[in-house]
């Protein structure tokens, strides 16, 4: 990344920025290598939208496969 790239301040939660520099020690990034990572695979990443009535239904599925185990 070259210096003449512009910068983004942002806040987060201590929890997370705490998950972030966990994770750079297992991929060997920076944290700002670990974040770009992460937001340019979330861009990558399908989306599916799922209505209520297929959360209920996926809901009930779950609780049946759970109950006769």
């Amino acid at each position: 990344m070259a210096r003449s790239d512009p910068q983004v301040n942002i806040r987060m939660p201590q929890e997370l920025k705490d998950r972030l520099e966990a994770a750079t020690t297992e991929t060997n990034r920076s944290l700002n290598g670990e974040i770009l990572e992460r937001l340019e695979r979330s861009f990558d990443a399908p989306t599916v939208e799922i209505g209520e009535a297929s959360l209920d239904a996926i809901e009930a599925r779950l609780r049946h496969a759970l109950k006769h185990k």
